[in-house]
């Protein structure tokens, strides 16, 4: 870190974000993204992933071209492939050599490591990414205890030092699972320490009712803790399948009052 220029600063035009996905995610943020098992933070994520990897819009949003690393110890092989089969098709099937490029994958490759941490920073170090993403948070970073604050704290500042190695301007984003109280709130589960240390944080919730016909569901995410630049938008979505069986997402931003 390096001292800040005040004079600079306030004689200089207004900051503004720098955005890596307009209106969704910036440079250097740190953002915390909640849901329910399956609701769909995965393959939200590799779409994601994807248009940034190959300069595509997300979800109708300009990205920045670059890498992204994504460090995947939840979805075993058979959902992997099909996560990413079907955001490749419903994307149009970007140019393969270009993903091939940019989008790194780490799957299961943290689990037999002694040094997690060191394994991601030297992953990220070579790859120079502009987004990281994490899926989920515990078993990536080996959590104990879920609920330990002191435990989430530390490992937070551990994954601060891997995005350190990366892009000086890349982004993370931390995959969670949620809990539902007796009242029927859904917030992270586990430490707050994840919430307030964050810069950001979303939750995905499922629309209310039955699934659809097709088994897919309306989802909507929620920007629940706005810093500088958050997410200003609740995003409604709804997948739909190809022709050839790949996934789109459809989506409205509606701004957020």
């Amino acid at each position: 870190m390096a001292k800040v220029d005040l004079d600079k600063l306030f004689n200089s035009p207004q900051p503004k974000p720098d955005w890596i996905v307009k209106d969704l995610i910036s440079s250097g943020q740190m953002i915390t993204f909640g849901g329910e098992a399956a609701i769909g933070k995965s393959i939200f994520s590799y779409h994601m992933a994807m248009c940034i990897s190959s300069g595509r819009n997300f979800l109708g949003k300009k990205t920045r071209l670059g890498n992204v690393v994504t460090f995947d110890e939840e979805n075993g092989g058979p959902e992997l492939r099909r996560y990413l089969w079907d955001a490749w098709d419903g994307l149009d099937r970007p140019d393969i050599a270009t993903l091939g490029a940019r989008m790194r994958i780490e799957s299961f490759s943290l689990a037999s490591e002694r040094d997690p941490y060191a394994t991601m920073r030297a992953v990220v170090s070579e790859h120079k990414p502009i987004l990281i993403v994490i899926d989920t948070v515990t078993p990536v970073c080996r959590l104990a205890s879920e609920n330990d604050n002191a435990e989430a704290t530390a490992a937070f500042q551990k994954l601060r030092g891997v995005k350190a190695e990366a892009d000086p301007e890349a982004a993370m984003i931390l995959l969670k699972h949620t809990r539902r109280d007796e009242e029927g709130n859904i917030s992270i589960r586990g430490a707050k320490a994840w919430v307030g240390a964050s810069d950001g944080m979303w939750i995905h919730h499922a629309n209310k009712g039955r699934k659809r016909k097709d088994g897919l569901r309306n989802t909507f995410i929620r920007p629940e803790k706005v810093r500088a630049y958050g997410l200003p938008f609740e995003i409604k979505i709804e997948p739909l399948r190809t022709a050839r069986g790949g996934l789109t997402l459809n989506c409205d931003w509606i701004p957020v009052e």
